[in-house]
């Protein structure tokens, strides 16, 4: 453990954090820091395993343990990766009471199961869920166009460039998007510093309009379940390549935008 957090630590300063060393450093730094994670990883699983061995865990399913490791109870979603022989035509899942929980289904392949469950864990604890391959259909992924996203708290609309232009709170009778403006992926094209490239972000920069990424805009539903929806968008600005997904969760008042991108430009900055 001591030989890991020095590994781990030893990249945790401002020329490593910040991005400014030369390529050749991250390799190192990713390579260390990767394999930190993993045993990390490994530590806390066969501690888990350890405790999880002791527990009562005869269901009529299959026995999936939660662990919480906050000093406060949990009420989210947990997606869950199941070995299973074949696709299961649908889940139910119940708590340790006996319970039903939402649950969906997310994906199968090479002999495995993702699949989201509406779980609450007691602080720093556990907790025993039982998965039943059984009952109707429950796969949600799609595939077809979209521009909206709607649970029971929120409601989101995007325009032909991909850009959050409205955000409906429906709780509040609320719209959280002003009038004209839009969330959006943005570009400063020009950051005239010379010397300090790295990290200086002159005033003159940011004070310009930034320029939309507007390219190729292609919006897809890509799942549409009963505890999460997804909105995948694809555009492109250059050479460059982007990726969004927008998720809304039942029940929360968070949403989640994950991106990735593939970079191939100099200078501009993202916001």
């Amino acid at each position: 453990m001591t030989e890991n957090w020095q590994r781990f630590i030893f990249h945790q300063f401002h020329d490593d954090l910040t991005g400014t060393s030369i390529p050749r450093a991250y390799e190192f730094s990713w390579n260390d820091e990767l394999i930190s994670l993993k045993q990390f990883s490994g530590i806390l699983t066969s501690s888990i395993d350890a405790v999880a061995r002791k527990m009562d865990t005869r269901v009529k399913g299959i026995p999936v343990v939660l662990y919480n490791a906050l000093g406060f109870q949990v009420s989210d979603v947990a997606e869950v990766e199941l070995a299973l022989p074949k696709k299961p035509k649908g889940i139910t899942v119940y708590d340790m009471n006996g319970r039903k929980v939402a649950a969906q289904l997310l994906s199968y392949a090479d002999g495995k199961a993702r699949l989201l469950i509406e779980a609450i864990v007691p602080a720093t604890g556990y907790a025993v869920y039982d998965v039943r391959t059984s009952g109707p259909s429950a796969d949600t992924r799609v595939s077809v166009d979209s521009n909206a996203l709607e649970n029971s708290i929120y409601k989101i609309t995007l325009d032909t460039k991909g850009d959050i232009v409205s955000l409906f709170d429906k709780k509040n009778g609320k719209e959280l998007v002003k009038p004209g403006k839009s969330i959006r992926l943005a570009l400063f094209t020009q950051n005239k510093s010379y010397m300090w490239p790295a990290w200086e972000i002159l005033k003159e920069t940011i004070d310009r309009e930034p320029v939309s990424i507007t390219e190729d805009v292609k919006m897809t539903l890509v799942e549409d379940g009963e505890l999460r929806k997804s909105l995948c968008i694809e555009k492109r600005y250059g050479e460059s390549l982007f990726k969004q997904y927008i998720r809304l969760y039942e029940g929360s008042r968070a949403d989640r935008i994950d991106f990735t991108m593939r970079w191939t430009g100099s200078c501009p900055m993202l916001c």
